[in-house]
């Protein structure tokens, strides 16, 4: 994760499948965003966004 990322938000994508995480930092013009395509979709209610926080290895991009 980028140095400049303060705060992760992460949130399940309508498909279902895909997780998306919002990396924000101290400027509001500077956010970054990751994603993961799961193989199957889960289940809003099962979503548990605590979890998804510690995910490591992600493809960071500024955006």
């Amino acid at each position: 994760m980028p140095d400049l990322i303060d705060q992760v938000d992460v949130e399940l994508c309508e498909d279902g499948r895909t997780v998306l995480f919002i990396g924000h930092t101290q400027h509001d013009d500077e956010t970054f965003i990751a994603s993961v395509t799961l193989p199957v979709p889960i289940h809003p209610d099962q979503f548990l966004a605590a979890d998804w926080r510690e995910v490591r290895n992600l493809h960071w991009r500024l955006h």
